[in-house]
Parts: C-alpha cells; sequence; structure tokens
C-alpha cells in the first residue's frame, strides 16, 4: 500500500474526559513540530472549551483520525468514519487499549517514524448490517460484533442462516453472535466462542445459552466461515488504522 502525505489530522477525544485537555494540546504540539495541523471533532472540543469541526466534514478534511482514549474510542471513530476510508491511529489514554497501543509519551517517536515513511497500516473486517426499522432500511457497522436476541426471555429465536446466498445453518436458542477476527475476543469470547487471528478473512457465528441465575454461558455451537476470494461477500468490509513497524 502507497504511503499516505500527511499534513492534517483529525482529533476525538474519549467522551465524558475533560481532563484530556493537557494531552490533547501536547499531542497537537507534536504534530505541530511536524508540519502537520491539527483539527478536533466538535463534541470533543465542546468537551475541553475550544473550537472544533463537524465530524463527517473532518474526515473529508483529514488525511488521517488520531483518537486519545482507549479501545472504546478508537472502535468508535472507526465505526463512524467507515464511509470516508480513513486509516485510524489510536492514542492510548483510557483504562483499556490493545487496539490503541501508541502511549502519549511516545507519540513523538511515533510521528517521526510516520513522517519518514515507517509505519504500516494494518486492514481489518467490519461487518455491515441492514435492517428494516419503522419501515424504512437502516444501515449499520460494527467493528466488534453483531448480537442478533429475543424480543423476551420467554421464547427462543430462530435464525435461518445463508453465505453467499446459499443456506448454511438454522440456529435455535437465545441468540446468535456475528463476530470479526478483532471483535472474537470481545462477547464472543466471553459467551465462550473462538478465539480469531486479527488479520484473518473469516468471520464467527457463534449461538450462546444464557444461564439465568448464572453469569456463564453454555455453547451450543459455534462455525468459522471462512471469506472465498472469489466470490463478492455483502457484509464484509474492511477499515484500517495506522500501526508502528
Amino acid at each position: 500500500m502507497n504511503k499516505l502525505n500527511i499534513k492534517r489530522v483529525g482529533v476525538v477525544l474519549r467522551p465524558s474526559t475533560p481532563e484530556l485537555k493537557e494531552n490533547f494540546f501536547k499531542l497537537e504540539k507534536v504534530f505541530n513540530r511536524y508540519k502537520i495541523d491539527v483539527t478536533i471533532e466538535s463534541v470533543s472540543g465542546a468537551m475541553i472549551g475550544i473550537m472544533g469541526m463537524d465530524f463527517d466534514l473532518m474526515c473529508e478534511d483529514s488525511d488521517i483520525l488520531v483518537t486519545l482514549g482507549g479501545d472504546g474510542t478508537l472502535i468508535s471513530a472507526v465505526r463512524r468514519s467507515f464511509k470516508h476510508d480513513i486509516p485510524v491511529l489510536g492514542v492510548y489514554a483510557g483504562s483499556l487499549g490493545f487496539l490503541a497501543d501508541v502511549q502519549v509519551d511516545e507519540l513523538d517517536q511515533f510521528v517521526s517514524n510516520m513522517v519518514d515513511g515507517k509505519y504500516r497500516i494494518d486492514e481489518r473486517s467490519i461487518l455491515e448490517t441492514t435492517f428494516i426499522q419503522n419501515k424504512k432500511e437502516v444501515t449499520r457497522y460494527a467493528f466488534n460484533d453483531i448480537v442478533l436476541t429475543r424480543h423476551s426471555v420467554s421464547n427462543m429465536i430462530h435464525i435461518e442462516t445463508l453465505v453467499d446466498g446459499k443456506a448454511f445453518n438454522t440456529y435455535f436458542g437465545d441468540g446468535v453472535i456475528v463476530s470479526t477476527p478483532t471483535g472474537s475476543t470481545a462477547y464472543n469470547l466471553s459467551a465462550g466462542g473462538p478465539v480469531l487471528f486479527p488479520l484473518t478473512n473469516v468471520f464467527a457465528l457463534y449461538t450462546y445459552l444464557s444461564a439465568l441465575f448464572n453469569t456463564a454461558s453454555s455453547c451450543t455451537s459455534w462455525k468459522v466461515c471462512h471469506r472465498d476470494e472469489n466470490t463478492k461477500r455483502k457484509g464484509t468490509l474492511n477499515h484500517r488504522w495506522a500501526r508502528q513497524t
């Protein structure tokens, strides 16, 4: 993949965390040192008392996005920015940082390497779901997983599954988790599903059975579906973010 000519970055902060103001100005100072302009998203800007830009406009105006927070902040930014096809860099300033793995104190060295082209962009799968709401078709994207579940605790759900338009399986239970490789260590794993290598072109279908009086869940079945590179498969999409080499 060709290296990017990065001249402007858009920043998203973890919500409800005004104490990130100092770290934001540190981040801004680092990027400015390398002649890279910094724009902050409007909600994040209002949180720390500075002017920001509408998120979609910021995505259109930026070469990459930078999230300042934990994995939740990065995942939210990936989902929201999907249609703009823009890489997302996660800077860790939260309580959980497996994906957002660049510390604020490491940012200067990272940006120096990035300017010199010493970085890579990972591409990971995203799930697309389309459903009917108020008689209208709605499309949503998920970086971790999509859960199909029942309306009431007294009934089981019946789901017929097709892959590439062909019958695959029928599930009965409390619900089905459709997980990306990245999301396989989230809800899927806690419910008993398989762990997938993050960069593989597969997704997991896991049907779970909840215990009413126990926090544990018991597995009824799970499947790993492999992507056929010769088949156009609706629902498996890609996104990117920068990582250190």
